[in-house]
């Protein structure tokens, strides 16, 4: 019966430790410094004569990395804002994205929806 109870306990032990470095590298978050980085080389920075500001927000979503990029109040007779959204994954040191979300928008008034939508503005 001790045996049993030893393989038992160091079976469990083993998936406990597999388990814990798992998530451990799966629920690692990227840096906001590297998902900027990671923004402006995908999609530049509107910042220098383009839009009036540029939110960067990392989160999780089905325990999966998402870096969403904001571009708010752009000099477009339609489109007010932009947001882009993407998954990232740690590929060995480096952060990779592997998944572009479809963007949405915001209108200029009267051209279109006042909440981020799929949908392009008129």
């Amino acid at each position: 019966m001790k045996k049993h109870t030893l393989v038992i306990l160091v079976v469990l032990g083993l998936i406990l430790v597999n388990y814990t470095l798992y998530f451990k590298g799966n629920l690692a978050k990227i840096p906001m410094d590297d998902a900027q980085q990671m923004v402006i080389a995908n999609f530049g920075s509107c910042l220098d004569d383009g839009c009036k500001r540029m939110d960067i927000t990392v989160t999780k979503k089905d325990g999966k990395n998402l870096v969403i990029a904001d571009f708010i109040g752009l000099k477009d007779d339609s489109v007010h804002s932009i947001k882009e959204q993407f998954y990232v994954e740690k590929k060995e040191s480096s952060w990779k994205m592997w998944e572009k979300l479809k963007p949405q928008f915001i209108c200029q008034k009267d051209r279109g929806q006042q909440k981020f939508a799929e949908d392009f503005c008129k």
